[in-house]
């Protein structure tokens, strides 16, 4: 992946002005490139679609998911996943066809594809004589 397609920075876990007052986790991502777009993959146990937010603006991909613990929660024995909400910033350096980007939620794992725009693709340049 070229070094300029995506900019992440590092965030610690925070607190909100969110009336539920629980914090914001960094959600695990895995993010690769190949020639017609980028992939974006981000853990989000426990989310559900309706719980899921993503938007592309100016440059920049935002996901938030949101884990609320249900109403009878187990007595755990280890409980390592976060139980709140994760939140993700990655700006994308590179032009995408902004009208088909695609996000599936499937066990616990989003998928955001983002398709380069057709400038964004390489191309073989004829060179005539």
């Amino acid at each position: 992946m070229n070094t300029t397609a995506i900019e992440v920075k590092k965030t610690q876990p925070s607190m909100d002005d969110k009336s539920d007052r629980m914090p914001y986790f960094e959600a695990a991502a895995d993010i690769y490139e190949d020639p017609d777009g980028i992939s974006v993959w981000l853990d989000t146990p426990g989310a559900t679609p309706e719980g899921v937010s993503v938007t592309y603006e100016n440059g920049a991909l935002s996901v938030e998911a949101s884990v609320i613990p249900t109403v009878s929660r187990p007595q755990y024995l280890l409980q390592e996943y976060e139980l709140g909400h994760y939140r993700r910033t990655f700006r994308i350096g590179i032009p995408v066809d902004v009208e088909n980007i695609a996000a599936d939620l499937n066990d616990g794992e989003l998928h955001v594809r983002l398709p380069k725009a057709h400038a964004a693709k390489a191309r073989k340049i004829a060179v005539k004589s």
